[in-house]
């Protein structure tokens, strides 16, 4: 990945996967902050499934 706009679009295309939201332009608060939950969360099992996702 060379920059961090890719970086960006692959994580939200991972998190986007396991919520099941296909072909979406654009997110809503509620949406990105239940992204930011994720992102944040300092479980090892949360941060295990976002690396396989």
């Amino acid at each position: 990945m060379k920059d961090s706009k890719e970086f960006a679009l692959e994580l939200f295309d991972a998190l986007s996967r396991r919520r099941r939201l296909n072909a979406i332009e654009k997110i809503t608060k509620d949406d990105l902050y239940e992204f930011w939950s994720q992102i944040t969360d300092q479980s090892f099992d949360s941060r295990l499934q976002i690396f396989f996702d």
